[in-house]
């Protein structure tokens, strides 16, 4: 199922329509879409490219098949809108796309076939979007390198893929002195007066979070934190 627009006439049974289109008019609120009438009767409204691309015109014959083509054409159209609305934020993954179509109300069929559409297009690519968070997680020095695997993997990056990249693009970044400027900083804010070894655990604990190797962080614990 996808969203109908608002202030739209909802469309009689497929069974009880068939007959001559009589007339295919835009719609006033929305100029994009069209109300198309069979036998001088509403019958749906629909994007006018999904009419367009249906090739039928005024005066041509539908049937139930016929309307229930257009209705599932305008669902897949509406879901590919709405997934190209979320890319106009921000790059995501097919996953990210995918649920999000899905929580919106469309059938995982119509997700899947939206999402294979973009990536076919171009518009989604999940090693292109792995690639681009590492290098900026990386550049970033705010995070450590199990961090970026972590939140790749979170936003549907597959476990192998996220190694790779993460490897691959992270290359030439110095984890350790990216987790020493952290360490250094978080420890100025660290109360003075909590015993030593709780002040090492609450720095190892944040350098940890933060997603560093442990023998980095072991290692800049015991440089800091003395």
């Amino acid at each position: 199922m996808g969203l109908m627009p608002e202030n739209e006439p909802s469309s009689p049974p497929e069974s009880e329509l068939s007959g001559l289109i009589t007339s295919i008019k835009a719609q006033t609120k929305d100029p994009s879409r069209v109300s198309v009438f069979v036998d001088g009767a509403f019958a749906i409204g629909i994007h006018r490219d999904v009419i367009s691309d249906s090739g039928l015109r005024e005066g041509d014959f539908v049937g139930a098949p016929d309307l229930r083509s257009l209705r599932e054409a305008e669902n897949l159209h509406q879901a590919r809108r709405a997934a190209v609305h979320l890319l106009s934020y921000r790059p995501r993954t097919t996953a990210e796309i995918q649920n999000r179509l899905v929580r919106k109300g469309y059938a995982k069929g119509v997700a899947g076939r939206v999402v294979a559409d973009l990536e076919e297009g171009g518009l989604l690519d999940d090693d292109a979007f792995a690639r681009e968070f590492t290098v900026q997680r990386a550049q970033s020095r705010r995070v450590g390198q199990y961090r970026i695997r972590r939140d790749l993997v979170k936003r549907g990056i597959d476990i192998e893929t996220a190694d790779r990249v993460v490897t691959v693009c992270s290359q030439g970044t110095d984890w350790r002195s990216a987790a020493m400027d952290l360490a250094v900083r978080k420890w100025e804010t660290i109360p003075v007066t909590l015993p030593l070894p709780k002040k090492r655990k609450r720095l190892f604990d944040y350098l940890a979070r933060r997603g560093f190797d442990f023998e980095i962080i072991r290692t800049v614990v015991n440089e800091v934190a003395v």
